[in-house]
């Protein structure tokens, strides 16, 4: 679906389309779209915008495989 939208999007705005390296495709297969379709091509527009050579630059906060455990309060002293 990524490359669908990168090849829509890069004839809308009339660029040469970029190449999505494996590392960008490992980003985009592991974030958790809570925005489904709508954020995916928001996304790949942005990243069209953004990329300058011929690999796609995503502006994607890095997704975490999973999530970190809350830290543990400390007791506190009294002193």
């Amino acid at each position: 679906m990524a490359d669908h939208l990168l090849a829509v999007t890069c004839r809308r705005m009339n660029r040469a389309r970029p190449l999505i390296t494996a590392r960008v495709m490992q980003s985009l297969m592991a974030y958790d779209w809570p925005g489904n379709v709508r954020e995916l091509r928001n996304v790949i527009e942005r990243a069209v915008i953004l990329t300058t050579g011929g690999k796609l630059v995503l502006d994607l906060a890095a997704p975490l495989p999973h999530p970190l455990p809350a830290p543990r309060a400390r007791p506190c002293r009294q002193e």
